[in-house]
């Protein structure tokens, strides 16, 4: 039997949805190591590529890539507990 499909979710809800998004990724970059925080800084708020943002930092563009992917762990590990409490909440 095929489940009825789900309603449609307004604007306005995906914009609060996507601003708390934002607060909670903002928060969870301040919680970064510095270096960590500067690699996502520089790569996804100033468009840098690795190799660029490894020369500003004084080390290579294979160093700035590994920051970069640790960097990347850390916050999905952050952000994770969070989205379980909000999805345990929905069910």
């Amino acid at each position: 039997m095929r489940s009825s499909p789900r309603p449609p979710t307004s604007i306005p809800t995906i914009w609060r949805s996507r601003t708390r998004l934002r607060e909670r990724l903002a928060g969870a970059i301040t919680k970064l190591p510095k270096t960590e925080r500067q690699v996502v800084t520089l790569y996804y708020a100033e468009s840098l590529l690795l190799k660029e943002i490894g020369e500003l930092l004084g080390f290579s563009e294979s160093r700035a890539s590994q920051v970069h992917a640790r960097a990347l762990e850390r916050l999905r590990g952050l952000l994770e507990p969070e989205t379980t409490a909000a999805e345990a909440k929905e069910e």
